[in-house]
């Protein structure tokens, strides 16, 4: 039987979007696993965290499978099987989705007597790279001031292709700190002998 309503998942990193999701099928699944319908690639989502499922009504419930941080809908903790509601957010660590139903197109086609279009599941893979910049914005966004760019050093070859460097002090720099350190404890010691001495 063809289903009336299909289900929208907008999914958003620390309410930065990200991809959004729309699914016809009973059961999509969502965690860390590489076969999940949803893949989130994060240590604060499980392999396998929660799925929606159809229910006989027609409204997909959510359900938490065990994830170790939990599941969280309109902030309040997901501890058994909960219908979704237009409007409805679901949280898993530090994602969020949106959740809403549109009209099944592909019924209204089918009565229409034009062909009909394919499935409209799909599955994404949010990529290191993404996820890298995404948090990298996120880590600017909060910094203020902005710091002075750092000295950057050759990275590893692991690093480079992540796209991220390693940055620390040049040794010019490391010597003259050490110097002046060195020069205003020799004063401060002469200072307390001095001052010992006439006393």
């Amino acid at each position: 039987m063809p289903l009336e309503h299909i289900l929208s998942l907008r999914l958003a990193l620390m309410g930065r979007p990200v991809r959004t999701f729309v699914f016809g099928k009973p059961v999509i699944h969502v965690g860390r696993d590489p076969d999940a319908d949803v893949v989130i690639d994060n240590p604060g989502v499980s392999r396998e965290h929660l799925r929606f499922e159809l229910n006989p009504e027609g409204e997909y419930e959510v359900v938490d499978l065990g994830s170790a941080n939990g599941t969280l809908l309109n902030d309040m903790p997901v501890k058994c099987k909960i219908p979704l509601r237009t409007g409805d957010t679901v949280r898993l660590g530090k994602y969020t989705m949106s959740v809403s139903y549109e009209d099944d197109r592909r019924e209204s086609s089918a009565h229409e007597g034009t062909p009909k279009p394919e499935a409209e599941n799909h599955t994404m893979v949010l990529s290191r790279e993404e996820l890298n910049r995404l948090h990298e914005r996120q880590l600017r966004a909060e910094v203020a001031p902005p710091a002075p760019p750092p000295v950057m050093a050759r990275g590893s070859a692991e690093d480079s292709a992540r796209g991220r460097t390693t940055s620390r002090p040049a040794a010019g720099t490391q010597f003259a700190a050490g110097f002046v350190g060195f020069l205003l404890g020799a004063a401060v010691g002469a200072a307390v002998v001095w001052f010992v001495a006439l006393r």
